[in-house]
């Protein structure tokens, strides 16, 4: 039950622990888009989405409006 809920973080998670940014900003800034402001622009509103989504997954799944219900 788990694994069913959680199992595309978990694997989102597995594959995003790999330094995949750096390589991915290594492969697309080669000589051609080195100075390319649009790719650099692209790029750090990616890196800033993926951390906004997170950051908004984590505040999400900590709030519980019944915390003191049972006491």
């Amino acid at each position: 039950m788990y694994f069913e809920m959680y199992g595309l973080y978990l694997i989102f998670g597995i594959i995003l622990s790999i330094p995949i940014f750096p390589k991915l900003r290594k492969f697309i800034l080669d000589d051609k888009f080195k100075n390319n402001v649009f790719v650099n622009v692209i790029y750090y509103v990616f890196v800033l989405f993926v951390f906004f989504v997170s950051v908004c997954y984590l505040s999400e799944s900590t709030y519980n409006p019944f915390i003191y219900f049972r006491f």
